[in-house]
């Protein structure tokens, strides 16, 4: 009777415990939900998409989404308030493609196209680059970043460059938006 009795114990101590480490799990996975507010230490700011321009700027088969350019189109009406963009780490971009479809199959893509990346550069040249690339799959949303690895007090270029989309989407349709740009 005695076996018996600690069998049973042993039993009920074991689904006690799966019963305690299923509901941590579920409390640790509850509490990581998306948050809609930026995560401490960045600034969201604001960008009007009404002025984005985005198409094959460059006539180099890349997809270009113009932020901002001194030398561009977006010089003198950008949807970005370039007198006060100033950051001390890095920027990202978060934004989303729509309405297009690819005139080739993507496995038939060359490495490195549809590469996403940001090319920023300040106006006496002190800090220009791209961040890494992210590779676009289709419509949906992305997010890239620039890190310069010091304070940013101004800017002349700041695009998003898709490389080789424009020459294998069919353009007439494409909608881009910028949905966050952030600072920290």
């Amino acid at each position: 009777m005695n076996k018996k009795l600690n069998k049973n114990f042993a039993n009920v101590r074991r689904s006690v415990t799966q019963a305690v480490v299923f509901i941590l799990f579920l409390t640790v996975s509850l509490s990581c939900e998306k948050k809609d507010e930026p995560e401490p230490g960045y600034t969201v700011v604001p960008f009007d998409n009404s002025k984005l321009i985005y198409r094959d700027i460059e006539g180099n088969g890349n997809l270009r989404l113009e932020i901002y350019n001194a030398d561009g189109p977006t010089a003198s009406n950008s949807g970005l308030n370039v007198a006060n963009f100033a950051f001390a780490n890095e920027v990202s971009v978060t934004f989303t493609l729509s309405d297009f479809t690819f005139s080739v199959p993507l496995d038939e893509l060359p490495v490195g196209h549809l590469s996403a990346s940001i090319f920023f550069a300040n106006s006496d040249g002190s800090v220009s680059g791209n961040g890494p690339g992210i590779t676009v799959t289709g419509e949906g949303t992305y997010m890239v970043v620039f890190a310069p690895g010091t304070a940013v007090t101004d800017v002349s270029v700041f695009v998003i460059d898709i490389v080789r989309m424009a020459d294998i989407i069919y353009m007439n349709n494409i909608t881009a938006t910028i949905d966050e740009i952030r600072i920290r």
